[in-house]
Parts: structure tokens; sequence; C-alpha cells
């Protein structure tokens, strides 16, 4: 939210063509399982041989990785849809499964330490994100490629469950943009949010300084 006076306004949700056109595409009927998916994640690299997360890493599998881009990005946007069609379907049934986000790149270590406190451990889909963005050079899939890679029991498992994060955004902006309107239509809660906003400045260089009151680091 922007506090722009004399009338607040919501910050525009921005994610790109190609994934609003995915988030507008109709689910896919049946929904397939997260281990299912998992297993479709690594079908097409195991048939062109990318199977070697620290060669593909190196740039060792460059020219295969190369071939199979186009593929590999369709597949991938597929995929990011039917993954969050599957985490909607489960959350709408009488006992949901347990899911926690993670920013933590090392999702295997992360499952290791806290000992399967969820059904599933979701965290950034790269290979969605990299296969939106266009990108055709192989440089630019070495990452996201040998992560997936290095997490593959997790993934064939449905543990880990890579998530196009714009593509979430995509599929519930309209959502949120009404919730946010019901919030800025009160005037209670408009005066509320100001009031946790801590600007400091300007500076002789026009800089201004701003911190929500809740946030510890600063006021501690």
């Amino acid at each position: 939210m922007t506090v722009q006076h004399p009338t607040p306004q919501a910050v525009p949700v921005v994610v790109d063509e190609a994934t609003r056109l995915i988030a507008a595409a109709p689910s896919l009927e049946p929904t397939l399982s997260h281990a299912e998916i998992g297993q479709l994640r690594y079908s097409l690299l195991d048939t062109r041989g990318l199977a070697d997360s620290a060669a593909v890493r190196s740039g060792a599998h460059d020219r295969e990785l190369q071939d199979v881009i186009p593929e590999l990005a369709e597949g991938a946007l597929q995929l990011a849809r039917a993954t969050l069609d599957r985490l909607a379907m489960d959350a709408s049934t009488t006992e949901p499964p347990v899911v926690l986000h993670t920013d933590i790149s090392d999702v295997p270590r992360l499952v290791g330490q806290t000992m399967f406190w969820a059904d599933h451990y979701v965290a950034h889909d790269g290979l969605a994100a990299t296969s939106a963005a266009r990108r055709d050079d192989p440089v630019s899939w070495r990452g996201a490629v040998a992560d997936l890679l290095e997490a593959r029991p997790l993934v064939e498992a449905g543990i880990f469950v890579p998530v196009f994060t714009d593509l979430a955004i995509a599929l519930v902006d309209e959502a949120v943009d009404a919730m946010v309107a019901v919030d800025l239509a009160d005037p209670s809660y408009v005066a509320w949010a100001e009031q946790q906003i801590v600007i400091e400045g300007p500076t002789a260089r026009e800089a201004a300084f701003v911190h929500v009151v809740d946030d510890y680091p600063h006021d501690g």
C-alpha cells in the first residue's frame, strides 16, 4: 500500500504478460498429485541425459541444454500452473495438508533439520521463473536446472514443491486488490496504518528514510 494524500492507493500488481496468459488458462482436470508433477519435471531432462547437477552447473552440458530449452520452458510453465492448481485443491479439502514456505535455497537440508514438520515444503521455482523471463541461453538455465536436479528425491516424492511466485500472484491479484480496497475504505484502518510509518528526513540530499514502527532492527 502506498499512502498517497489525499487518497491512499494500492500498489499495482505487476507480472509479465506470459505469466498472465498462463494464469488465464483453465486449470487441468483431473489435477495431478504433487508426486506425479514432481516426476514430470525430470522426464525431459532424463531424455537428454541431463542428470548430473555438477556437470550442468559447470557448463559441461550446455550443448544439450541449448537444444532442450524451448521444450523445457514450455513444460516448466505448464507444471507451474499444475502445481498451483494442486495446492488450491488441497487447501479446499476438509483436512488440508500442512504446507510451509521457505526462502532458504537448500530445501533438502531444511527438510532434514525440521524432520518433516510439513507435508509439503514450497520454495521458489527457478525453472519456471527463467522460462517466463524468456531466457534462451544455457548460462541462464544452468543454476535453475542444477538446483532442481539436486532436490530430485524430495521433488519426486512431492515433499518439496517448487512454486512460481509470479504466477501465484497473477492467479490471486484480483482478490488481493478487492481486499485492499475494503481496507482502504475504512478510515480508521488507514489512520492506524499511517501511524505505523516513521519518516526521518528529508536530508540535505532530499532522501527520506522510512521504516515501520514494528521494524525491530530499527527500533531496538
